[in-house]
Order: C-alpha cells, then sequence, then structure tokens
C-alpha cells in the first residue's frame, strides 16, 4: 500500500508542476482580422502565408457576405489555439505552410448562432496517389472546426467528437481555395449535431463553378466527468 500511496503521490506532484508551469488557457478575445498581422503567423511552422491568396479571399462575394453579418466574429484560425499548442495543431503546425496549409484559416464564427465558415488555401503536398487533396485531410478539417458549432451550447462549453460521418462527393485539385461551413442542427442537454461540407470557393460567384467536396455531420458530446473540470481553464475555447 506504501508503495501505491507513493507512485500516486509522486504522479500527482508532476502533474501539478507541469500543469503550472506549462499551461496556457485558450483565448477569449479576438483582435480584428488584419493582412498585415497575418505575415508574422505560421512561428510555429514554416514560416509562409500566401499573400495573394489572402487578398482574393478578401475580394470575393463570400468573404464581404460574411463580413457584413454582425452575428460572425472574424478571426484566424491561430487565434482560437493557446500557443503551446500551435506546433502540434494539423492547421498550425504539422500541416502549415508552403505546398501545404497556406494561409492561416479564415474564420467566421458565430457561437450564439452556431454557425461557422473557414477559409483555407490547399497545397500541392497534401495529395494522395491521385494527385488530388488527400481525403484524410478533409476529414480532419471537418473535425477540428465543426465541434467549434456546438461547444458554447455543452454546459461546460467542453466536449469532444463522439461521431463523425462524412460523404466524400469530389475530389478537388491542389492549389484549390476552399470554404468550410457548419450549422448546429440540436443541441440537448450534453449532446449537439452539427451538420456541414466543405466546397471549392468560386472567385467569380458563379455558384455552379463550386464544387462540393464533402458533406459531413458531427456528433459532440460532453462527457459526464467534464463537469469536475470547469476550474480547468486550459479546456475552454473561444
Amino acid at each position: 500500500m506504501f508503495k501505491a500511496a507513493s507512485r500516486i503521490l509522486l504522479a500527482g506532484t508532476f502533474f501539478a508542476g507541469g500543469y503550472v508551469t506549462m499551461v496556457r488557457p485558450w483565448p477569449t478575445s479576438f483582435t480584428m482580422f488584419d493582412v498585415e498581422r497575418q505575415k508574422n503567423l505560421f512561428k510555429y511552422g514554416k514560416r509562409f502565408n500566401n499573400d495573394v491568396v489572402i487578398q482574393s479571399i478578401r475580394q470575393s462575394k463570400a468573404f464581404q457576405t460574411y463580413a457584413q453579418d454582425e452575428g460572425y466574429k472574424l478571426i484566424t484560425h491561430s487565434e482560437i489555439l493557446p500557443e503551446q499548442m500551435l506546433k502540434n495543431h494539423v492547421s498550425q503546425g504539422i500541416m502549415a505552410g508552403e505546398r501545404h496549409l497556406e494561409i492561416d484559416p479564415i474564420v467566421f464564427l458565430d457561437e450564439e448562432g452556431g454557425r461557422i465558415r473557414v477559409f483555407y488555401q490547399l497545397g500541392s503536398d497534401l495529395v494522395g496517389s491521385d494527385n488530388k487533396i488527400h481525403n484524410g485531410l478533409i476529414a480532419t478539417l471537418l473535425d477540428e472546426q465543426l465541434c467549434l458549432c456546438g461547444f458554447k451550447k455543452l454546459p461546460s462549453g467542453k466536449g469532444v467528437t463522439a461521431q463523425l460521418t462524412i460523404n466524400f462527393e469530389n475530389k478537388v485539385d491542389p492549389g484549390s481555395t476552399v470554404i468550410l461551413k457548419g450549422q448546429l442542427m440540436e443541441a440537448k442537454g450534453r449532446k449537439c449535431i452539427i451538420k456541414g461540407n466543405i466546397e471549392t470557393l468560386s472567385y467569380n460567384d458563379r455558384q455552379e463553378e463550386s464544387t462540393k467536396i464533402a458533406t459531413a455531420q458531427c456528433v459532440l458530446v460532453e462527457p459526464k466527468w467534464f463537469k469536475y473540470l470547469s476550474w480547468l481553464k486550459v479546456f475552454d475555447t473561444v
């Protein structure tokens, strides 16, 4: 029994020490999207941000429409995450940079309405054997972002993906600019259902030239034990 108690005490000491020295909370406020500020992002990954793509997105009808919607908060994806998580995050570190995810994803988030819109630029190294953007990347982006539609509707504002169903409809070429769209469909107790899709951005605003890449449904749940971690601010979201 003495050995077991010693192990528990030792583990708890290391956890507490690590928490105090390393943990940082998720951001709770953001500055407005700015092209100049974007040039300094990706500091934990490859230093590259495609300014030409950013400018083109800003000039698109889709961007302008979302920007005029007062329900949306306009942020960049790096602002959603604590700094210590960026270098190991898919769209901020592992897959960020030239020929990968070539911009810090531009996010329009409506927490109250359960809506999200995210712009990505998909680089040439994100392809499979068919030289099209890999479905695994598409699935990862959907998993990352759809949950943001539901966090604020859960009792503690925290949750995990319990189920993600994806229908892949079309393959897309590298170099494509795409929009991820998500909408909260149902929120009840510790469970949220969110639907979304990813499609290409039509710069000339002709809807028939947009290609739907995939549609998805995400079931977001808050495990019962999360309520005991309400004091642990590291799990707080935007």
